[in-house]
């Protein structure tokens, strides 16, 4: 899904606000989910830092968030 918005947002997205609700971290318990992290963390990367704005559940949870950590600028509650 990431890979999609992030396309979309590529190519279609004129002078609009990019708006991103993150709240959220998959479960790091296996090899497989762990995997699967890795492959999708440059798309959720690209997407949050094109972002104007993201949205939170807590700031205590973005700042514990492996993703949400680097972007703490745009982070809204």
């Amino acid at each position: 899904a990431e890979l999609w918005l992030l396309l979309h947002f590529l190519f279609f997205r004129k002078n609009k606000k990019f708006l991103v609700t993150y709240h959220a971290d998959p479960p790091l318990y296996t090899f497989f989910s762990k995997l699967m992290h890795w492959l999708r963390f440059p798309f959720i990367f690209s997407l949050l830092k094109f972002a104007d704005k993201i949205i939170a559940t807590t700031q205590t949870y973005a700042k514990s968030s492996p993703i949400l950590k680097y972007f703490l600028n745009k982070v809204e509650r």
